[in-house]
């Protein structure tokens, strides 16, 4: 072995060497755990900050949800108020799980608001705006609006506001027709297409009894013609809110035996708001008419949504008295299957409509419409197919299509719950008569008589009336909605003839919005000669007024209304209009909004639903 001198600087540097490599090494390690900490730090803050931006979103998602549920439960705390009767503010406050609603509400009228709620949730707030109508169970939307039996004018009256007349038109007074005037073809009701025999039947929609969902009659055209209108003795089993339609009367041509699988023409659906809850006849009268064709077979097809308790009842006999048609059912008309046939036929009148509708003589300051136009004076625009000896001042539309009826302001059924209205105040046996110089209050009632004011006392009507036999108003005392009707207007019905001659006033409550409504119902009264209930009466007419009036609506479903006197009336309704007199009818568009209430302290009839909703913010 050798040994090597000790070499100082060899060892200084081998030591050097050593030393530093260690700390090399160390640092490098050091390094890099820093480098992942750091980058774990990152990690770690970028995940904190995306999960506490998550949390304040949802967060912000909360609170706005809250602020629309606040906002919705003062939306539904006031529809409930209003169709529970229940006192409501113009300003509503609801505090629910840390949230505030305040609730806006803008009465329009008797049957209108407009619901602001604003929902409030720390720093955030939702709104909804809602416009709520509750639907009067009159559309008066003319001046006159009057049936198959059209107009007569002969005196110095005037008539301010649309007149709608599925009849011809023939005036030579002096007076005028301040409005437009809307001549469709007539539509008598042909009697040799109907049914009327009631002792059964039919329910439609429920879906308890699958698959009779749907009823279907059919029948034999008489003529040839547009079939605008058909009437059915019907009733809705259930009451529901809101206006959501749930079945739809159709026709459709015949195919096989049984309706076809599309339809000619449709009414307007049917909601919770149509035909009343006892048997009525009730109109549907179809927007876009179809043609029918005499001789050939077509059918009434009651197209009902299934529902276990939103469903409707048809009358029918229960035996076969139709010769033309039969009934048959299905569990949904539009689909293919075999319809089964139901014993009896249903009850059902048509109406079609047949020739030209006509205006004669008539000075018109707005627009005419209709199929021929004869010596008239139109200052507006006129729409025909054949005119002569007339004079327009504004543009002419020759070739013009006949105009479609529409259907009249009050349905049969809408009658027949106001006769139910009185006669649950109680009923009164024998003719009443108030002459004396008193004033008296009375109603609701159901009167089994007649009804005679001749007295100077005042007459107030503090609930429906319903009188089975005539009325007449001769005295002078005034014939009037109890003030405390408000802006309410109250009814008067008579089965048989109504007679105004007297000096007394015929109005509403005295406030603005309300008016009277007389309203007979009696058939056949169509002036001298007249047969049956009316024979005898003034003039022999449904309704006859030669007195003065404010604030009065008078209606005749199937008569005659005779106007001879000077006062002033807000609109006329019936079957057929003379106008002798120098009195004038002028329209109110309040009557638009019309709440027809049951009694003088009670709110109108009818459900109050939402008309438009918006959610603004």
């Amino acid at each position: 072995m050798i040994l090597r001198p000790f070499d100082r600087r060899i060892f200084q540097q081998r030591l050097a060497r050593r030393w530093w490599g260690g700390r090399e090494r160390g640092a490098a390690l050091m390094i890099t755990m820093i480098f992942f900490v750091a980058i774990s730090i990152t990690i770690v803050l970028g995940a904190t900050t995306a999960v506490s931006r998550e949390l304040r979103t949802y967060q912000t998602i909360a609170e706005s949800k809250f602020a629309y549920f606040a906002a919705e439960s003062g939306v539904e705390d006031v529809i409930y108020r209003l169709r529970n009767d229940k006192q409501l503010d113009s300003l509503v406050e609801i505090s629910l799980n840390g949230a505030t609603s305040t609730v806006v509400i803008t009465t329009v009228n008797a049957t209108h608001r407009i619901v602001t709620a604003t929902g409030t949730a720390a720093t955030r707030y939702r709104q909804i705006d809602l416009d709520i109508l509750k639907p009067s169970a009159g559309n008066f939307s003319y001046a006159a609006q009057i049936g198959g039996g059209g107009i007569t004018h002969s005196g110095s009256g005037t008539i301010t506001g649309d007149v709608s007349v599925n009849g011809p038109v023939t005036s030579s007074g002096s007076g005028s027709f301040d409005g437009d005037v809307t001549v469709t073809a007539p539509s008598p009701p042909d009697n040799s297409t109907l049914q009327t025999t009631y002792n059964a039947d039919e329910v439609a929609g429920d879906s308890d009894l699958s698959p009779k969902i749907d009823l279907a009659q059919s029948f034999i055209a008489p003529v040839s013609g547009k079939f605008t209108k058909v009437s059915l003795y019907m009733k809705r089993n259930a009451t529901w809110s809101g206006t959501g339609q749930n079945a739809t009367i159709r026709v459709t041509t015949d195919s096989g035996g049984s309706p076809a699988t599309s339809a000619l023409a449709s009414g307007p659906g049917m909601n919770g708001n149509f035909a009343a809850t006892t048997y009525a006849w009730t109109d549907i009268v179809f927007p876009s008419p179809a043609t029918l064709v005499s001789g050939q077979t077509y059918w009434v097809v009651f197209d009902a949504a299934s529902h276990a308790t939103r469903n409707w009842s048809w009358g029918r006999s229960s035996a076969d008295t139709y010769w033309g048609g039969s009934a048959k059912y299905k569990s949904s008309w539009s689909t293919g299957g075999s319809w089964s046939n139901i014993t009896g036929d249903m009850d059902f009148k048509v109406t079609l409509t047949s020739g030209s509708s006509t205006i004669t003589g008539a000075f018109i300051t707005g627009t005419a419409r209709a199929d021929l136009i004869v010596s008239a004076t139109i200052q507006g625009d006129a729409y025909y197919q054949d005119i002569s000896g007339s004079t327009v001042s504004g543009t002419s539309y020759p070739g013009s299509p006949t105009q479609s009826p529409i259907p009249m302001p009050i349905s049969s059924s809408t009658i027949a719950q106001w006769k139910t209205d009185a006669e649950l105040g109680g009923i009164f046996t024998g003719n009443y008569s108030h002459s004396s110089s008193d004033g008296v209050s009375f109603g609701p009632k159901k009167i089994i008589g007649n009804l005679s004011l001749s007295g100077s006392g005042d007459f107030n009507i503090t609930g429906t009336l319903y009188v089975e036999g005539n009325i007449s108003h001769s005295g002078g005392g005034a014939f009037q909605c109890d003030p405390a009707y408000g802006s309410s207007s109250c009814i008067v019905i008579a089965d048989s003839y109504i007679a105004r001659s007297g000096s007394g006033i015929i109005q509403g409550s005295g406030t603005a919005g309300s008016y009277i409504l007389l309203l007979s119902t009696t058939e056949n009264c169509f002036g001298a000669g007249s047969p049956g209930p009316c024979a005898g009466s003034p003039a022999e007419d449904a309704i006859s007024a030669s007195g003065s009036g404010e604030s009065v609506v008078f209606y005749s479903t199937d008569g005659q209304i005779n106007l001879s006197g000077s006062g002033t009336m807000r609109a006329i309704a019936g079957y057929r209009l003379v106008y002798s007199g120098s009195g004038s009818v002028v329209y109110d568009p309040d009557l638009l909004f019309a709440s027809f209430a049951p009694t003088a302290t009670s709110s109108a009839e009818g459900v109050w639903t939402i008309n438009t909703w918006r959610e603004r913010r």
